[in-house]
């Protein structure tokens, strides 16, 4: 049931995570790690039913930023980094953590009356936490604004033109030598 109902709720976030995306791409990215942040701490009430809800938050928040976070990189990396290893990190960087916290797993206890004594599952729970935290400081405070593709879609011409200048400033210097 524990991880039924964290890939229920990635399944659920997946789906709805091109709904939640209408409304920002960053305000999505640190709602959805608050959502997930609120998910993991619910994990620290030994409750069963508390413990499959915060699973599931946390899923859906991981499965709405499977949706967020490329369509972000994709609007802000610029064409000329694409191919550099932007293009692919997303992906990869994913799969590394499935495997991580799948890899920690093997540390788990094999008898159930060790199950029952065991703390060690509250490290493969809120393993995430930190990220958590350290995503939502940087949307906050450095990557203060949503991607150029959004801005121009929202009809925020100035906003717009800011960020364009902003992200290919570079390019035409580049270009020149």
């Amino acid at each position: 049931m524990l991880a039924t109902s964290a890939i229920v709720g990635v399944a659920i976030g997946s789906i709805f995570g091109g709904d939640f995306l209408k409304h920002g791409r960053r305000k999505t990215i640190i709602q959805m790690n608050v959502v997930g942040l609120i998910g993991s701490m619910f994990t620290f009430i030994l409750n069963f039913e508390a413990i499959c809800f915060g699973r599931f938050l946390y899923g859906m928040s991981a499965g709405t930023l499977l949706c967020a976070t490329p369509k972000y990189l994709d609007e802000v990396i610029p064409p000329r980094l694409i191919d550099k290893g932007f293009g692919t990190s997303t992906n990869i960087l994913i799969n590394l953590s499935v495997m991580m916290v799948l890899m920690m797993a093997i540390g788990m206890p094999d008898e159930a009356k060790d199950l029952q004594t065991t703390s060690y599952w509250y490290l493969i729970y809120t393993i995430q936490i930190p990220f958590q935290i350290f995503v939502i400081i940087m949307h906050l405070f450095i990557y203060t604004e949503e991607p150029i593709d959004f801005s121009v879609r929202e009809g925020k011409r100035g906003e717009a033109l800011k960020l364009i200048a902003k992200v290919y400033s570079g390019e035409s210097r580049e270009r020149q030598i």
